[in-house]
């Protein structure tokens, strides 16, 4: 039995040397970034607020479910604890602007983004549901 085993690990071994004699061609390789070049420019982030108070606060949902229920409570809560603030509900029946619905595309993004600017939003509040 000892013999078998010592004869298989011969084998084994004689199997992982290295073949001789075999010449490999020296490859050259063009690695291709498939999307493209990435044009790449410096981004200035936003100013980080202190404060809420004397600010406008915009609050936005996306229509999912309970999305209303959890940003109207964070109305309530925000109305108690900042009463200099003011809150600007984009959803709902009382809604300034309806954008409760995903933004989809690129000119639907710009357009929330320009009617939230437009109604002078400081910050947004947004939700999701489920």
């Amino acid at each position: 039995m000892k013999v078998w085993k010592m004869a298989a690990l011969a084998v084994a071994a004689t199997l992982c040397l290295p073949l001789t004699g075999l010449a490999v061609p020296a490859v050259d390789w063009d690695l291709v970034n498939p999307s493209g070049e990435i044009e790449r420019y410096p981004v200035v982030p936003a100013d980080r607020i202190t404060g809420l108070d004397g600010m406008t606060i915009g609050l936005r949902r996306n229509s999912k479910h309970n999305s209303d229920t959890l940003l109207d409570h964070l109305a309530e809560l925000l109305a108690r604890d900042f009463p200099t603030a003011t809150i600007l509900k984009f959803y709902g029946p009382n809604a300034v602007v309806d954008l409760a619905y995903q933004s989809l595309n690129m000119d639907q993004s710009q357009f929330v983004a320009e009617t939230l600017k437009a109604n002078g939003v400081d910050i947004l509040f947004a939700a999701q549901g489920d």
